[in-house]
């Protein structure tokens, strides 16, 4: 596997975790992503596994087809088996090597799983000169944002709800027992459902269709990942209808889009 270290077996993500570990010396761990996956923050194993050591000297990286292990000289503090840092400064490490998608998926994550809090999280990217994405994080540990555990709940209330003026509602209300919804609006009767990327894109024409039928009682409209970031405006406009139908009195804004579009 590598010099003086050897692995029996075909070697795991795992396996390039510690391999990689004692390539590097004492006091080194595991950072970023890869820290957040053993943390429970990202689901997946990634690709590549980020080692932070103390050496003097540059290591190169190392890893088969399947798996990569790149090294960055800093001082980071660990713990567990194998040795990771701390979840904050996980989510902050991984904001440099990830995309914005990613970031906003493992920060919500953490947030709902109660591995860390917005407050912890805020305090230690204050602690930092540099932190990538600042600003999203920050805007992520908001109290506006309390509540939102997805990337496309994050892509509904900034691109369709707050870009184009509408009320922010609430996040994750519990309506009935043992349920939540994903964005409520209370005084208007208007519920938001967001279905995730696979095996919810359904037509925009036929889903506007059905929403507007199910006029009785609590109004539940249903938006997939396609409707969200690639319909923004067409879907701001009927949510903002369904509001203005059940009482709203606000005025639907216009976003960059919509400008842009010459549209709205």
């Amino acid at each position: 596997m590598l010099s003086g270290i050897y692995c029996l077996d075909e070697p795991t993500w795992s396996s390039w975790c510690w391999a990689a570990l004692l390539h590097a010396g004492p006091d080194s761990v595991v950072g970023g992503s890869a820290a957040a996956h053993l943390l429970g923050a990202v689901p997946k194993a990634p690709e590549q596994i980020l080692v932070w050591h103390e050496g003097t000297s540059a290591i190169k990286p190392i890893g088969n087809a399947a798996t990569g292990v790149t090294f960055r000289r800093a001082v980071r503090s660990g713990r567990g088996a194998p040795p990771r840092t701390p979840i904050d400064v996980s989510l902050l490490d991984l904001a440099a090597e990830t995309t914005e998608d990613e970031t906003i998926a493992a920060i919500t994550r953490a947030f709902s799983q109660g591995l860390t809090t917005p407050s912890r999280l805020l305090a230690v990217s204050a602690e930092r000169k540099q932190v990538s994405r600042r600003a999203l994080v920050k805007a992520l540990c908001s109290k506006s944002a309390h509540g939102v555990e997805s990337v496309l709940e994050w892509r509904f209330l900034t691109i369709v709800v707050r870009a184009h003026g509408l009320p922010d509602p609430t996040l994750q209300k519990e309506l009935r027992r043992g349920t939540r919804s994903d964005a409520v609006w209370e005084d208007q009767g208007v519920v938001v459902e967001l279905d995730g990327r696979l095996g919810h894109e359904q037509a925009f024409r036929d889903m506007a269709r059905d929403n507007r039928l199910a006029m009785s009682g609590l109004q539940t409209l249903r938006y997939g990942w396609h409707d969200v970031t690639e319909r923004p405006c067409e879907v701001a406009w009927q949510l903002h209808d369904v509001l203005v139908s059940r009482g709203w009195i606000g005025v639907r804004g216009r976003c960059v889009r919509c400008r842009a579009a010459r549209i709205g």
